[in-house]
């Protein structure tokens, strides 16, 4: 990472540490949430109604999805860039039809039991968020571009965004897919009414710095599955930059270290994706905001036992 950026990062990092027990939106709950990612998805077909719907039946606090554009550019929920996996069908979602979509069996390939399934919209799926059971929605990367050029131009010597970086952002951005796939996603997010219940989740800083940017009603958060020093310094820095609401990782991509940095900031941190027990446990007593799994009742049971929830 070019060393503005760098420098940019420990000061951010720094201020963080040091402020980080005075502000007000540091976490201080020992409740952890659960996100039941794509749905329940250990018991009943992925990023389908009938996952999602058992995921509130088990108590989950979020229900989680996927979801890209399809041929006519209705929002669906599939994680695969092909239907083939989970569907009886072939082909890319974004060379399919939705009425193409929707005539596919998304359910046997899990249980014969979930035999009629179907790949659902986005707006269908938001449906079954409220208050009680929330909706995560992940926006499936797409075509970025030269990222890290990007960032270097508009915010040398910046630590928070103003309107000269916003502009500066929209402009380079304005021809990416990755954009118009958010501003999609937020259409539909809004058209449900359901914003009070969504977190907009992606990898992709394009997607979510243009939800930031044009729908600040909504909470953003960034994902990131790095390892090395250099890719946790990029996501420190478009996390404080541009104000995210928390940066999401995996279990094995997170120390103590940089979970506290992320809280000391006032931002969240939810990890992905954790089945196992003794998992749930040291990642319970580190502390984190949200535990992203496939099985959300064991999940619940785990945290219960530690007096987290």
């Amino acid at each position: 990472m070019h060393t503005a950026i760098r420098a940019a990062v420990a000061v951010v990092i720094v201020l963080a540490a040091a402020l980080g027990a005075n502000m007000e939106d540091k976490p201080t709950s020992t409740r952890i949430e659960v996100v039941a990612h794509r749905g329940a998805s250990n018991d009943a077909p992925e990023n389908t109604l009938a996952a999602f719907r058992l995921a509130r039946e088990q108590g989950a606090d979020w229900f989680e999805l996927d979801c890209r554009q399809c041929k006519g550019g209705e929002v669906v929920v599939m994680h695969d860039e092909t239907v083939d996996r989970t569907t009886n069908g072939k082909g890319k979602v974004a060379e399919l039809t939705l009425e193409q979509l929707q005539a596919l069996d998304a359910g046997t390939w899990k249980d014969a039991g979930y035999a009629g399934e179907r790949v659902p919209t986005l707006k269908a799926a938001l449906e079954l968020a409220d208050g009680d059971c929330g909706c995560f929605v992940e926006v499936k990367p797409l075509n970025q571009g030269n990222l890290k050029d990007l960032l270097e131009r508009i915010a040398a010597g910046k630590l928070s965004r103003d309107e000269d970086i916003d502009r500066e952002f929209l402009a380079a951005v304005a021809d990416s897919p990755d954009a118009a796939l958010a501003r999609a996603v937020i259409a539909d997010i809004r058209a449900a009414g359901k914003q009070k219940f969504v977190v907009l989740q992606s990898f992709s800083p394009v997607v979510c710095g243009v939800t930031a940017i044009e729908a600040p009603e909504l909470k953003v958060e960034l994902l990131g599955g790095g390892k090395t020093a250099g890719d946790w310094e990029g996501y420190y820095r478009w996390l404080f930059l541009f104000e995210f609401n928390g940066l999401n990782t995996s279990a094995a991509a997170l120390t103590e270290g940089r979970l506290d940095v992320i809280q000391s900031g006032g931002k969240s941190c939810a990890v992905y994706t954790v089945d196992d027990k003794t998992e749930m446990q040291r990642l319970a007593e580190w502390g984190v905001n949200r535990i992203i799994t496939n099985k959300p009742a064991l999940c619940l049971e785990e945290l219960a036992k530690l007096g987290k929830r």
